[in-house]
């Protein structure tokens, strides 16, 4: 049989993927596949399995890109903005010590760079910077720059609050739906082959986690969940027989 599942970059340790493989083993013989298809044969079983297994680290395979890729927690980032704008304010007072010489050069350097940048000519080139020219151009240089580093800081405290599906949630409803494909009942125990794998996935996807039953029962709770799905439409099936 010819792998359907793409090979994980991660894998399972050898004493791990032997112990998943034979629990895996015993949950799809439970299932009674032979019943429902007479024609597998016992190879048939292991490529089962195996797939089983690669499948589990394929969802690992994807945790570490989803940590990544994955934003902070929302205070976090509100704690991050407004070092932001922390920081650009004291750049800011900073280059208010500086004696009025320095400030000169800084400024008609600073100007230079960005002409430069958009193509444009710089309207105060250093030689024809006066003081007076520099007092009145740099205060409303100092003052955009001080409503920007304001307006970083106030934004921090007005960011939206944001729900993001954590990715233990997101682990479990994918093995909601392996479990699905195989046929192998979803369970939500501490001690069940479900949490055992759920933990596996998690810790080779480089979070640890010792209990896992709560991110099982929400997944079953989710509006899209496969097991309540079917739960609706055997339900369904009963009123209407």
């Amino acid at each position: 049989m010819q792998d359907t599942f793409p090979r994980a970059r991660l894998e399972f340790a050898k004493d791990t993927k032997a112990r998943l493989e034979r629990l895996a083993l015993e949950a799809i013989n439970k299932t009674k596949p032979q019943i429902k298809n007479p024609g597998l044969t016992k190879d048939d079983i292991n490529d089962f399995v195996e797939a089983f297994v690669g499948t589990l680290e394929a969802f690992a395979d994807g945790i570490p890109g989803m940590l990544e890729l994955y934003p902070p927690k929302q205070q976090k980032r509100r704690e991050t903005v407004r070092s932001l704008g922390t920081a650009l304010q004291r750049s800011i007072d900073a280059y208010l010590e500086l004696d009025s010489g320095v400030k000169r050069y800084v400024f008609s350097k600073a100007m230079d760079d960005l002409s430069k940048t958009h193509g444009a000519e710089n309207p105060f080139p250093n030689n024809y910077q006066t003081g007076r020219e520099l007092y009145e151009n740099e205060a409303g240089f100092i003052f955009d720059l001080q409503i920007i580093a304001k307006s970083i800081q106030s934004s921090a405290d007005e960011m939206p609050n944001r729900k993001d599906e954590p990715i233990e949630s997101m682990i479990a409803r994918a093995l909601e739906g392996l479990f699905f494909d195989y046929g192998i009942p979803f369970t939500t125990s501490e001690t069940s082959f479900t949490a055992e794998c759920m933990r596996a996935v998690l810790a080779l996807g480089g979070i640890e986690k010792d209990r896992v039953d709560y991110w099982l029962t929400q997944a079953k709770k989710h509006p899209d969940s496969i097991t309540g799905l079917v739960n609706k439409y055997r339900k369904s099936n009963d009123k209407t027989s």
